[in-house]
């Protein structure tokens, strides 16, 4: 080594930030001022007359006793070239702290000496456990509300089960009254047994079928809605000729319609294979729409029914009325279990605001989708997709 490069690496050693040491046969024989400061030493005569094993407490974290391990490491560097570890050291005033130390062997005179740099790690490790411990505490929070979660899910799922059944017990107690009801007012209505002398009371026979038809429906509805959110709903699929459940839900609505002096109009084509699904849903979504058109339809509009392939070779039915038409946020309160929009022409006609979400789930159990495009004060189209893979080809 040149004089220069000596000097060079002298004025390295002396500034550096880190703090260095030189290890001849395991005793100190220089060490820059970044040490003394490091450990609080005075000199830096007091300094090199120590073992490194005496810088430390007697035993490492591990067990080891510190001056055994000291040896090991520095055994370790002169034969692999280097080594890096963790140690601790403690300061002139007792205190023990973490450091990283890198030693070097360093070729010297057909022997080899050992560079040492320590860094102290105090701060980092104190750091690590900080964010160690703002984890453990973010992870038992996520852990804590995903518990409440869980809770509340399965409470909501059990209040759910105890709804359907009751629902579901009460049905034919809520049925069979009704059935009565139906029944006879039906056959007062068509004076099966004979005629009505009082007026009146064929005006009352009249509301009292009408409203029983009315309650049958509104508890079909519940149960529904009921028996969809249980996942309970039974479906049987069979491959069902579109254009028939069409015509034969329009001869179910034609007289409403017509006495509401309402047309409506059917533009299916004959090539429309037979759809996978299960029949009586398909009709119940198809009258419930229609239903829903005729209602909110003046007198002289019209409901249009149309079907047709789109370029993805799904089926696409829309029912499009010339009623009274929906802003955006009427839309989504339709869509709603119960909503029902705040419009004169609609709050005149009973119902529960079911017809749209039980249409809308019935749809999507046979992996469809409803889409509804709607302009105020011009009408409304409500837009059904079945993918092509229920087409019975």
């Amino acid at each position: 080594m040149t004089e220069f490069k000596r000097d060079q690496y002298q004025i390295l050693f002396e500034h550096s930030a880190d703090a260095m040491l030189i290890i001849d046969h395991e005793k100190f024989v220089d060490c820059n001022d970044a040490v003394l400061k490091m450990l609080g030493y005075a000199n830096r005569e007091e300094m090199l007359q120590t073992h490194p094993s005496q810088l430390s407490p007697s035993h490492q974290p591990d067990g080891q006793p510190s001056f055994e391990k000291a040896n090991k490491m520095i055994s370790i560097a002169l034969s692999s070239g280097s080594h890096r570890f963790v140690w601790i050291h403690t300061r002139a005033n007792g205190e023990d702290f973490p450091v990283e130390v890198l030693l070097t062997a360093v070729p010297f005179q057909k022997r080899k000496l050992v560079h040492v740099v320590w860094r102290d790690i105090s701060k980092r490790l104190r750091l690590e456990e900080e964010l160690a411990n703002h984890r453990d505490q973010l992870q038992q929070l996520v852990d804590e509300q995903t518990r409440d979660l869980v809770e509340a899910r399965d409470a909501a799922e059990a209040a759910t089960r105890v709804k359907s059944l009751f629902l579901g017990s009460m049905s034919h107690e809520l049925r069979t009254p009704l059935n009565a009801i139906i029944g006879f007012s039906d056959a007062m209505k068509n004076r099966i047994f004979g005629a009505i002398d009082n007026p009146k009371y064929e005006e009352y026979v009249d509301l009292i079928y009408g409203s029983g038809k009315h309650l049958l429906q509104l508890i079909d509805d519940i149960l529904d809605v009921s028996a969809i959110e249980a996942g309970e709903l039974s479906v049987d699929e069979v491959a069902v000729n579109i254009e028939d459940i069409i015509s034969a839900c329009q001869s179910l609505v034609e007289q409403r319609a017509a006495a509401a002096g309402i047309s409506i109009y059917i533009k299916v084509p004959n090539a429309i294979p037979p759809l996978f699904i299960d029949e009586r849903r398909i009709k119940q979504i198809f009258l419930n729409l229609l239903t829903n058109s005729i209602k909110f339809t003046p007198e002289g509009g019209s409901v249009t029914i149309e079907s047709g392939l789109n370029d993805k070779g799904d089926l696409v039915i829309s029912v499009a009325d010339t009623g009274i038409g929906m802003t955006s946020d009427d839309i989504s309160i339709a869509l709603t279990q119960f909503g029902q929009v705040d419009h004169s022409l609609i709050r005149k006609n009973e119902g529960t605001g079911l017809g749209l979400p039980i249409t809308k789930s019935l749809v999507e159990m046979h992996d469809g989708s409803l889409e509804i495009s709607s302009t105020p004060g011009e009408g409304t189209k409500v837009s059904l997709t079945f993918p092509s893979t229920r087409l019975h080809q």
